[in-house]
């Protein structure tokens, strides 16, 4: 549970750095593969959090 939720943790983050990265002014390519890259984090960071609470459940 403690490593679920430090990795959690650390998908915060870069779910945090995707957004600010997204409200910059980029090019429309590079605009495209942050959005894109930042939707993958998401998962990931949902992924996370549902294997967590899965592991707290089972306490």
């Amino acid at each position: 549970h403690a490593i679920l939720a430090e990795a959690e943790r650390g998908e915060d983050s870069a779910v945090a750095a995707y957004k600010d990265a997204m409200e910059e002014d980029l090019p429309a390519p590079i605009k495209e593969i942050v959005t894109r890259q930042s939707a993958e984090v998401k998962t990931a960071h949902d992924k996370i959090r549902n294997l967590r609470d899965s592991a707290a459940q089972t306490k």
